[in-house]
Order: structure tokens, then sequence, then C-alpha cells
């Protein structure tokens, strides 16, 4: 019988803890529609200019752009009618703090989301980069635009969440791993008795 009892508390341990981790996981209410990988919401403006005939609008995400990954969100606007332009190419181009062109993305729109232009650009190193805009637009012509962008070395960890289950996971390792310790010097000593 002791056999039994020996087995099963370590996995009633073990199962305790998935269900915390499961609750943890799931038990949080997460987005209910279709989700891209970049809203808006996340975004933050860093850059809002006006040259005839265009209103422009920046936005990058994560927040504090880090080296990585940067998301581009640009809203484009006629600056006479304050009406969203649908039919623009816009060029985003990264120059160093040198003023040399490095790399560049072509943001697009979608017909789900016409008035959002959206690109990503991947930098390897942390600087204050210059972002050349260049907007082309059949309907009202073409003009050019220069926004700042400061790029810090780091992650763009945002999510508290993650960090809650990563002490839960290593609290239930160095939990299991102290456990077993004492199980082995438990076991240990009986044999010595016996």
């Amino acid at each position: 019988m002791t056999g039994k009892i020996r087995i099963a508390r370590p996995a009633l341990i073990t199962l305790v803890t998935l269900i915390f981790l499961g609750i943890g996981i799931g038990g949080f209410p997460g987005p209910t529609g279709p989700v891209s990988a970049q809203t808006s919401e996340e975004s933050f403006e860093i850059f809002r200019g006006q040259s005839e005939p265009f209103e422009l609008a920046v936005a990058v995400s994560p927040r504090t752009p880090v080296v990585g990954a940067v998301h581009f969100s640009v809203e484009l606007l006629d600056a006479a009618s304050q009406k969203s332009v649908t039919d623009a190419r816009v060029l985003i181009v990264a120059h160093d703090e040198d003023d040399v062109p490095v790399i560049q993305t072509l943001a697009v729109n979608t017909p789900l989301a016409p008035d959002s232009y959206e690109g990503n650009l991947t930098f390897e190193l942390p600087a204050r980069w210059s972002l050349r805009i260049e907007v082309d637009s059949p309907s009202l012509g073409s003009a050019t635009f220069r926004a700042p962008l400061v790029l810090r070395s780091g992650t763009p960890i945002e999510n508290p969440m993650g960090t809650w289950i990563f002490l839960l996971v290593f609290a239930a390792i160095v939990g299991g791993t102290i456990y077993v310790g004492f199980s082995a010097r438990k076991a240990q000593r009986r044999r010595a008795a016996a």
C-alpha cells in the first residue's frame, strides 16, 4: 500500500501544477475575433506631418522600438479634404546615422483595412534612424516625409502574463526538485535504519 502512496503523491503534485498552469494560461479572456499579429491598438505614433497634398501619421509596434522586427502603420490623408487615401504606394526607407539607406519596405493596405498601410522592417543595430517615407498616389501626386526613429537594444516584452507563467513553471521545477531530494533522503534514512 505504501508503494501506491509514494507514486500517487508525485503524480498528484504534477497534476495540480498542470491544472494551475492550465488555469493561468487559459483562464484569462483572449481576443474574440480575427486578430492580426500587429494591431493599431498596440501601435504608438512616432510622427505626424503634412506635405502637400498629404497628411501622414506613422505608428510603430512595439511601443518602444528595439532591435529586431518593427511593425509600421501609416495613415495617409488628403490634406485638403481629410479623407483617407487608399490608392497610394508607400515606401519606407530606413537611413542610418550617416544618412545611408540600409533597409526598406513597401507598406501596403488591404481590402479589409484600406485606410492603413502596414509594413515591417528588421533592424540589427540600436541607433538613431531616419525614416524616409515616399508616397505616390495616381490621383494626388507624390510627396516625401522624414521621420526620426530611436531604436534601443533589448526585448519587446510587454505582457506581464508571460512573467507570471515563467515564475509558475520555475516554481514547479524548483518545488519538484526539492521534493525529489527530500524523498530520496527520507528513503535513504529508512534503508539505513532497517
